[in-house]
């Protein structure tokens, strides 16, 4: 005969007991799991499994989560792989996984790590601190390329990946002036461009001052061969 396992129902309030206990050394994990089998009556073994389920029980000296880096999870997952945000994050994807997995959002416990690829009109507009009717003029105007998610355009089912976005800024930087971006809206706007050069982007006031420097080095060095070329001076 099988017996089926029986399930706890693990609080974010028992998880973060039980956190605090594993980070803070042996005794410390102990007194934790005494106060959670006196709370709930569970036996030690279920403490022990979550603990491996989270991650706790690979060494005290784990590096542990601050609130910053929290937030970007929070911020990026759905919109960014497991590998970017370990990358940024500068964790091991497991490491990224296993977080992902207890963080909670409501009553809701687990973050999925599975990408919606691009970002909806209203998002976009929040990061640019523009309307989603700026955006859509965009679109409409063929300047920026979405593709549809359903069919009901009111329902914002238009996606703009980072690709697209990076395209239409490298044609038209204007649309989209620093000085009016958010300090959340500059920190999403450089992760999504800081692969671009400079020299890239169309009407780049940079740009067009080394081109203007370039240009006046070949103009003086064909006077300088003028003036020192013995065929001219026959």
């Amino acid at each position: 005969m099988i017996r089926n396992r029986r399930r706890y129902s693990w609080t974010e309030e028992l998880d973060s007991l039980l956190e605090r206990g594993y980070r803070a050394g042996l005794t410390e994990r102990r007194t934790a799991i005494d106060r959670i089998e006196s709370i709930t009556g569970w036996p030690r073994q279920a403490c022990w499994d979550r603990a491996r389920k989270l991650g706790f029980s690979q060494g005290s000296n784990a590096r542990r989560w601050s609130a910053s880096e929290e937030s970007i999870l929070l911020r990026y997952a759905g919109s960014r792989s497991v590998h970017l945000l370990a990358l940024q994050l500068e964790r091991t994807e497991k490491s990224i996984r296993e977080k992902l997995a207890r963080m909670r959002i409501g009553s809701r416990q687990g973050v999925s790590a599975r990408v919606t690829d691009g970002h909806t009109k209203s998002e976009l507009a929040q990061f640019l601190g523009r309307s989603p009717l700026t955006i859509q003029r965009w679109i409409d105007s063929g300047y920026l390329r979405a593709k549809h998610e359903g069919r009901q355009r009111q329902d914002d089912s238009l996606r703009i990946t980072d690709e697209d976005f990076r395209s239409f800024w490298k044609k038209r930087p204007w649309e989209v002036p620093f000085r009016t971006l958010s300090r959340d809206g500059l920190e999403w706007f450089f992760s999504v461009m800081i692969d671009i050069p400079m020299n890239e982007v169309r009407g780049d006031p940079l740009a067009r001052a080394e081109r203007r420097r370039n240009k006046q080095r070949i103009a003086e060095g064909e006077d300088e061969q003028e003036m020192t070329d013995p065929d001219l001076s026959n």
